[in-house]
């Protein structure tokens, strides 16, 4: 599949676990996670990458890595990768 778009309302691992297996059928390469709108001081940055290999470690994916600022980002840095999660209010799988 090439241009899907994945849209979560968030909430728990129960609650995206059928959208999350589905996306997680797709993966491939590596994943980048950037979460720019949690709460850190509820959910630090260690907490989410470790919910974020959580979630995708139970399908078997665990080639994930997270920004938490794109500050010095390039489009090359972007190419490494395959498929990216944004989180803002919602959670988004794109790829």
């Amino acid at each position: 599949m090439k241009g899907a778009l994945f849209l979560s309302g968030g909430g728990s691992e129960r609650d995206s676990y059928l959208l999350d297996r589905e996306f997680a059928k797709l993966l491939k390469g590596k994943l980048l996670y950037i979460p720019i709108a949690i709460d850190t001081k509820k959910h630090p940055f260690p907490e989410c990458f470790r919910w974020i290999k959580s979630v995708f470690g139970q399908f078997g994916f665990s080639n994930i890595e997270m920004w938490t600022n794109v500050k010095d980002k390039t489009l090359d840095n972007l190419r490494e990768f395959d498929v990216g999660i944004l989180s803002l209010r919602c959670k988004m799988l794109l790829f």
